[in-house]
C-alpha cells in the first residue's frame, strides 16, 4: 500500500505515516520505500490560472525523520496540483517533517535537537521575476508539513501589487525595489513545532536580506503589467518602502528601453507581512506624484483606470453619443456591456443617441454582498478619491427609484453599500434644472485598498441619463 498525503481541496484519501510501506532491504541499512502525494493548501497566488500552486517536472521534496536523518524524494508528475513522490527512509524511522524548497539533494539542510530546520541553502532569493502570468517567481517558494498535516503549508507570505498598463497593454513600470530596516529575504530557519510553522531570518552578510527585486515579465512580445506577487519572510517591518523603476517610454523590445528616474512610496507605519496571506499594495503608479501607502490604509489608491486618475483639480467624464460607433438611436448594449471613456454601460443598457435609458434591473447577484448588486442595465465606472456625482434624470412617463452604489475594498474585505437611494418625479423636460448631485464622501472612502466602483441603477421604473451630464464632478 502507498502512504498518501493531500492538499485541502485535492479530495483524496488520507493515510496514516505509520502504515502503508513497503519494505526494501539493501545493504548495510535496511531501508523501507514510502511514496507520498503531496499537494499544497489554499493560497491566494496564482501559477496557472485556475487559483492552485502547481508542481513543476521531476520536482524533489525534502523528508526529515524523527531519527534526524534527511532524505531526498522525487515527483516524476508535472504540472498537477497534488504530485506524487518517492524515496526511502531506513526501517524503524518514521517521517516527521517533508519540505518543499526547490532542491534537488539534501546538502546544505540541517535539524537540530529543537527540530529547527535550517542550513546554508535555506534562503529567500532577493531576486525575484515571475515565470508564469500574474504569479511569483516559480522555485522560490518554500513549504512545509508534518505528518500529520493534509497539505504542505506556505512558509512565506506576500506583497501583491499591479503594474499599470500602455494602451498596447505594455507595463509602464520595469520592476519595484522593496526593502525594509529588517531583513525581508535571505536566509532563514523554520520552527514547526507548534501549531503553525515560523520562518525567522538569520542574519548573515553573505546573502541580501533587506532588499527583494521584483520585476515583469517579458511575455508576447511585452512586458507584462497586471498582477504580479513578491515572496516575503513574515514578519513586522519598519521603514518599508518601495522604489519604483518605471520606462521613460513604451519599451520596443525585451533589450530597448530606457529608464526614467526612479521614485519612492513609503509606509506610514509598520507593514505586517502574515505567513500564507498577502497584503495589497495596489496599483503602483508609474510616475511620482499621488499613491497609495502600501501595507496602510492612510492614502487613496491611483489606479490609472479610475475616472479621476492624474487630477487634482475638477474632472468629468459625460456621456457622447458620437462615441458610441456601431449603435443607432435604440439599440440595446450587448452581453459584456460597452465601455467609454473609462465608463461601462452595461448589458441591457439602451442607446438613445442624445442619451442612455436604464431600466429597472431585474437580474441581481443577491449573494455576493449585503446588498443586491445589479448584473445588467447599470453604468459602472471607478473612482480613486471623493468627489460628486452629478447628471440629469429623464423620467419620460414614470417615476424611478435611482441607486448609487459603491462597491470597496477595505482590509483585505470587498463590500457593497447603498450610498444614495432617490425616488424620481417625472422630469420629462430634460432640463438643466433637473440635475441631480450626490457625494461621494470621505466616509464612503476611507480606508479602501483599490479603486471603489460606483453603480448607478435602478429597481423601479426607467430614467435616462441625458447626453452630457456630468458622471463625476469635483475631484478632492
Amino acid at each position: 500500500m502507498k502512504k498518501s498525503f493531500v492538499c485541502a481541496f485535492a479530495a483524496l484519501a488520507v493515510y496514516g505515516l505509520s502504515s502503508c510501506q513497503k519494505e526494501v532491504v539493501t545493504s548495510p541499512v535496511p531501508m523501507k520505500e514510502v511514496t507520498l502525494n503531496l499537494g499544497f493548501e489554499t493560497t491566494k497566488t496564482y501559477l496557472n490560472g485556475d487559483g492552485k500552486v502547481y508542481w513543476g517536472s521531476k520536482e524533489h521534496v525534502q523528508v526529515f525523520t524523527e531519527k534526524k536523518g534527511i532524505y531526498d524524494f522525487v515527483s516524476n508528475d508535472s504540472k498537477v496540483p497534488s504530485a506524487t513522490f518517492t524515496g526511502s527512509i531506513p526501517v524503524g524511522d518514521n517521517i516527521k517533517y517533508v519540505l518543499s524548497i526547490t532542491k534537488t539533494s539534501t546538502d546544505g539542510l540541517e535539524i537540530d535537537e529543537n527540530d529547527i530546520i535550517s542550513g546554508t541553502s535555506i534562503a529567500l532569493t532577493a531576486k525575484q521575476n515571475p515565470s508564469m502570468a500574474h504569479s511569483y517567481k516559480n522555485g522560490a517558494s518554500c513549504s512545509i508539513m508534518k505528518d500529520s498535516d493534509a497539505a504542505l503549508k506556505n512558509v512565506f507570505g506576500l506583497v501583491k501589487m499591479s503594474f499599470p498598463a500602455y494602451k498596447s497593454g505594455q507595463s509602464k513600470i520595469h520592476h519595484v525595489v522593496i526593502s525594509a530596516n529588517e531583513n525581508i529575504a535571505g536566509r532563514f530557519s523554520i520552527d514547526y513545532t507548534g501549531n503553525e510553522p515560523v520562518a525567522s531570518a538569520i542574519i548573515d552578510n553573505s546573502v541580501a536580506g533587506k532588499e527583494i527585486t521584483l520585476t515583469t515579465r517579458w511575455a508576447s512580445n511585452m512586458f507584462e503589467s497586471g498582477d504580479i506577487y513578491a515572496l516575503m519572510l513574515p514578519g513586522t517591518y519598519t521603514g518599508f518602502k518601495m522604489t519604483v523603476y518605471p520606462f521613460e517610454s513604451e519599451p520596443t523590445s525585451q533589450d530597448s528601453y530606457t529608464l526614467a528616474e526612479p521614485f519612492e512610496i513609503t509606509a506610514a507605519a509598520p507593514v505586517v507581512i502574515s505567513r500564507n496571506k498577502w497584503i495589497d499594495a495596489g496599483t503602483i503608479p508609474a510616475e511620482k506624484g499621488s499613491s497609495t501607502d502600501p501595507g496602510t490604509s492612510g492614502g487613496y489608491p491611483n489606479d490609472e483606470s479610475a475616472l479621476d486618475y492624474g487630477l487634482t483639480e475638477a474632472w468629468t467624464a459625460t456621456i457622447n453619443g458620437d462615441k458610441f460607433t456601431g449603435y443607432s438611436s435604440g439599440g440595446v448594449f450587448p452581453a459584456g456591456g460597452v465601455t467609454v471613456d473609462k465608463v461601462t454601460y452595461a448589458e441591457g443598457v439602451v442607446f438613445y443617441g442624445n442619451r442612455v435609458q436604464l431600466g429597472a434591473c431585474y437580474n441581481w447577484d443577491k449573494t455576493t454582498y449585503s446588498v443586491n448588486m445589479p448584473l445588467k442595465r447599470y453604468i459602472s465606472f471607478k473612482i480613486n478619491r471623493p468627489g460628486t456625482l452629478s447628471f440629469i434624470p429623464y423620467c419620460k412617463s414614470n417615476a424611478a427609484t435611482i441607486k448609487i452604489a459603491l462597491v470597496t475594498k477595505k482590509k483585505g474585505i470587498r463590500s457593497a453599500i447603498y450610498a444614495h437611494e432617490t425616488v424620481a418625479a417625472l422630469y420629462p423636460n430634460q432640463n438643466e434644472s433637473d440635475r441631480k448631485t450626490y457625494e461621494i464622501k470621505d466616509s464612503h472612502l476611507e480606508g479602501i485598498e483599490e479603486a471603489a466602483s460606483v453603480y448607478i441603477f435602478s429597481d423601479t421604473g426607467v430614467f435616462h441619463i441625458m447626453e452630457h451630464s456630468v458622471l463625476c464632478g469635483s475631484a478632492k
